[in-house]
């Protein structure tokens, strides 16, 4: 590892020619040219929990042991039971719109008790990098991938309209270096 990558493995008094040739692509090629691990786009989570059917009198409200079947429903315990046995979103980021508890809210018939739903104008973008300190921090490979769409868009303006676009995204973010 010291050394560098191991090409072959060789006994004493063997000897090995070869000619190599270094080519520098593009993950669009081949994976092993990709800089990420995982990139991942998650909308904002909307989730609520109608009170007033939750906490309603005994009649028309749920008992304990149901409230408690629903919060354990969620499988990713996006619900949580307060001290006073309110129903509470407690992370409301780890729902993954499973409609687990739509479902059960359905099963206890109160299908208004809660609603999760997806906020389409906010999204939470997650980049991994192969390595944090390696050639291409993930910070770089998200800002070469916008100066490639920014140049991309930009071509498809002068060819679609003929609007010739004479800036780009700027290598560097103002006060960076």
């Amino acid at each position: 590892r010291e050394n560098g990558i191991i090409i072959a493995k060789m006994k004493k008094d063997q000897s090995l020619k070869m000619v190599c040739k270094a080519k520098k692509g593009i993950p669009k090629y081949h994976a092993k040219f990709m800089p990420v691990a995982t990139c991942v786009m998650n909308y904002e989570p909307i989730v609520t929990v109608n009170q007033d059917v939750a906490n309603a009198p005994a009649p028309d409200g749920l008992s304990l042991d149901e409230k408690i079947e629903f919060v354990q429903a969620c499988p990713r315990k996006v619900f949580e039971l307060d001290i006073e046995d309110t129903i509470q979103v407690a992370r409301h980021r780890d729902c993954i719109f499973c409609d687990e508890c739509t479902t059960k809210a359905r099963e206890l018939g109160r299908k208004d008790l809660c609603s999760a739903q997806m906020d389409t104008n906010c999204f939470h973008f997650t980049v991994e990098s192969v390595t944090s300190d390696g050639p291409r921090t993930a910070v770089d490979v998200v800002r070469a991938a916008f100066r490639i769409l920014d140049y991309k868009l930009s071509q498809f303006m002068e060819d679609a309209y003929g609007d010739e676009i004479s800036h780009h995204l700027p290598l560097h973010p103002k006060g960076a270096v």
